[in-house]
């Protein structure tokens, strides 16, 4: 009798703790959709019934906060006392986002998949973020926050099998700034056709990029890298291209009137380019070629204007009635 009852307390006891871990669990990450857990992940399905519920103002504010381990009390109660230390996954599949959207996402990682984005996607910050085959709409030049339809900070940023463009159907009456203003650690895009339009502009700033089959196109393209790792990818821009690679390691076709690499000036005159190591030695070379023969004829410019000058201060010193006695 003593062991059945001690099983039905521990059953209880159980049943209580499994209540008490999902509570924990649907109030720190739930809001936003169903959760299923795996052994080695956390996954939560957003639906558009609690996207809306939840997060809509004048505009879609999402937070995505995944488990907090950095901090001493909550990572007690995630690690030790519910066992839920796992990575965390927002799947957006199918979502409209009817408004602007803004993003916060800390310890997670975010997923937007065949989703509508109206207005600009805003990521003040977020540790990991995909965009896939989603759709872009914009129809104003003006953005709650920022100067382009993706804008912000996130940690790792990939793009992946998508079109971002601009799909709003009266587009050709309008004026935008549509493009991409990003700030990251690492950016990979895969697969994906990136186009800024009107007075929008492509810029990324990262400290590792990777462009695999991709076209990246605009009135401006700024890429900022350490490293730039390309593949059958090419940058198209209406009137310049600018990179900044720390590491020299940029290999890939360019077309734009002006081409600026490591602030070397490639002359590209909206020919295609092709950028690797052995082009931009000898463009490198050239340019500095060119340098030492400018400064050569600055140089020499410069000891004849001492001389004429040395010769009129002489003429001057002289009395003018010698001078005239010359004569």
């Amino acid at each position: 009798m003593n062991k059945i009852i001690k099983n039905l307390r521990k059953k209880v006891r159980l049943k209580i703790y499994n209540i008490a871990r999902y509570d924990y669990l649907k109030r720190i990450v739930g809001k936003l959709g169903k959760i299923v857990e795996e052994d080695d992940k956390i996954t939560i399905y957003a639906t558009q019934r609690l996207v809306d519920k939840n997060n809509k103002k004048n505009f879609n504010e999402l937070i995505c906060n995944g488990m907090n381990t950095y901090c001493e009390e909550p990572r007690k109660i995630v690690e030790e006392i519910y066992n839920l230390n796992k990575p965390i996954y927002f799947m957006f599949d199918g979502i409209v986002f009817d408004n602007f959207t803004r993003l916060y996402s800390h310890f997670s990682n975010v997923i937007f998949k065949n989703c509508t984005f109206n207005n600009g996607l805003q990521i003040l910050y977020a540790a990991n973020v995909t965009l896939e085959n989603n759709k872009y709409i914009n129809w104003t030049n003006f953005y709650e926050y920022g100067n382009s339809f993706l804008y912000g900070d996130v940690d790792k940023l990939t793009i992946i099998n998508d079109e971002f463009v601009n799909s709003y159907d009266l587009k050709k009456y309008s004026k935008t700034r549509f493009g991409i203003n990003i700030s990251t650690n690492k950016v990979n895009i895969i697969n994906s056709n990136l186009c800024a339009e009107s007075q929008g502009q492509i810029n990324i700033k990262a400290k590792e990029m990777s462009l695999v089959n991709s076209t990246i196109a605009g009135p401006e393209i700024y890429l900022d890298s350490e490293s730039i790792k390309s593949s059958d990818t090419i940058l198209k821009s209406d009137n310049g291209i600018i990179i900044d690679n720390k590491n020299n390691d940029f290999t890939g076709d360019v077309q734009a009137p002006t081409v600026i690499y490591n602030g070397i000036d490639l002359n590209a005159s909206n020919k295609s380019v092709l950028i690797n190591a052995e082009y931009i030695s000898l463009k490198k070379a050239r340019y500095e070629l060119l340098q030492k023969l400018r400064n050569l004829r600055n140089y020499c410019k410069q000891i004849n204007a001492d001389k004429v000058k040395g010769i009129q201060e002489q003429l001057d010193s002289r009395p003018i009635s010698k001078v005239l006695s010359r004569k």
